[in-house]
């Protein structure tokens, strides 16, 4: 992207690159965003050896007033949506917290969904549970404005690992988003990554495009395809295997890319789908 500029502003001044002393509580890093547009984003957090015991990181939204954990030991994506609102597109809308704890909070090690018959589940895990009072399943159509889809009891509260699983019964056609809420004990929140699935009503199918193929990519779509290994072979007119690839869908509605090789030379082939 041309327009946009994602910079640290610190002292007023906007820096590319920032050089810190070790990292204490409450250390914030104030990102400067501009130049975007009305469309969605992703950021792509990338931490190394910024641990150490009871630091922790989080993503601060003040347009959606939601605070994300951050990976501080590896890399976590984050998808936003600017809108035309103000808050939306603020130069300042996020920033950065670090917060050195005595007690780490519970962390999201894992978070999915995928449709299931006509219905979606969700499911997650988390790590070091401790003084949990609930979770909440937030569910949106438009990825950016959530609602509350079902609320679950801890399991353990021992400071200990735990899985938890949720199925909507009632998904909307199109993108259902989905992201885990934590309350603890004390009323203090987090969230997880917010994951996605697509729900089609249209008959199952895979189709194949472009075609002819552009830029040595094949590109494979899934509509209501049942969860499964898929065998692709590429043949050419002999009946020769010029390709052979296996392809694990994990249901519903995806777009799987097959990149070819470069000295495979231009005509006619036949794509086989087992």
């Amino acid at each position: 992207n041309t327009s946009e500029n994602l910079s640290v502003k610190t002292a007023g001044k906007l820096l590319v690159v920032e050089r810190r002393h070790t990292i204490t509580d409450n250390d914030t890093v104030f990102l400067n965003l501009t130049g975007v547009s009305a469309r969605k984003y992703r950021f792509e957090f990338m931490a190394d050896q910024l641990y150490t015991p009871g630091l922790t990181a989080f993503l601060q939204d003040n347009y959606l007033h939601t605070s994300t954990p951050l990976n501080i030991d590896g890399t976590t994506s984050i998808d936003f949506t600017i809108v035309n609102i103000a808050g939306s597109y603020a130069a300042n809308r996020f920033l950065v917290v670090f917060s050195q704890q005595g007690t780490l909070p519970v962390t999201f090690t894992s978070v999915k969904a995928y449709q299931k018959g006509k219905d979606i589940q969700v499911e997650w895990k988390v790590n070091n549970e401790l003084d949990i009072k609930q979770y909440e399943v937030e569910k949106s159509t438009s990825g950016s404005l959530f609602t509350n889809l079902s609320v679950t009891a801890p399991t353990g509260n021992g400071g200990h690992s735990a899985s938890y699983q949720l199925t909507d019964i009632h998904p909307a056609e199109g993108y259902n988003y989905y992201r885990i809420k934590s309350v603890d004990d004390n009323d203090k929140i987090a969230y997880s990554t917010i994951v996605k699935v697509m729900i089609s009503n249209s008959e199952p199918e895979i189709t194949v495009y472009p075609n002819p193929v552009k830029n040595g990519i094949i590109n494979l779509h899934f509509n209501n395809q049942p969860a499964g290994k898929y065998l692709v072979r590429l043949l050419n007119k002999s009946g020769q295997v010029i390709l052979q690839q296996q392809i694990d869908h994990n249901g519903s509605t995806a777009t799987e890319p097959i990149p070819l090789n470069k000295y495979i030379p231009h005509g006619i082939y036949q794509l086989e789908i087992n």
